[in-house]
């Protein structure tokens, strides 16, 4: 291969426990790299797909050796269409753009699963959750829905519905 540290290719194969890839050059007549890293940028684990173009960094003494940075936009790839802006963050989570996603914008964090078919937990210290457009369903199993408050209260507010309660013995 010619001595090229930034290249651009197209991951041809993924070794998934190991964090590593395979590159293809279309422009170096198809050569294949040996296995890379993929970068973890701030810890991340998200594998790119076969097939994807991605930015790749060699290290200065040839092409044997590199990591694989990820995907880059481009006319090809471009943002999603949500919540682009300054102080925004988007992470997606699922490999299709758009299913399932976190944005945080405002100190406002959102998880969108937009097909609803991600179990979701979450832990938090914040002081309040939200739902718009949307039911919460608390399905327990063999066990208990438990509400303890320490020097406070319980309260709920229905407005235009009705509070029901059905026990079967």
């Amino acid at each position: 291969m010619a001595k090229r540290e930034i290249r651009v290719g197209k991951v041809s194969k993924i070794n998934y426990e190991k964090g590593m890839v395979r590159v293809t050059y279309p422009d170096l007549d198809d050569s294949v790299t040996a296995e890379l890293p993929v970068f973890s940028f701030t810890d991340e684990y998200k594998m790119p797909k076969t097939g994807q173009e991605v930015l790749v960094l060699h290290l200065s003494n040839g092409q044997a050796a590199g990591i694989l940075m990820g995907k880059y936009w481009n006319k090809d790839n471009v943002p999603p269409d949500y919540g682009q802006g300054k102080n925004v963050f988007n992470k997606e989570i699922d490999e299709e753009f758009g299913k399932v996603h976190i944005t945080y914008k405002d100190k406002k964090l959102t998880l969108y699963d937009e097909a609803g078919d991600v179990e979701t937990e979450i832990k938090s210290h914040n002081r309040d959750i939200k739902v718009a457009d949307g039911d919460i369903n608390i399905n327990v199993t063999n066990g208990n829905i438990n509400f303890n408050v320490t020097n406070g209260s319980i309260n709920f507010h229905v407005l235009h519905g009705a509070i029901t309660e059905n026990v079967v013995p």
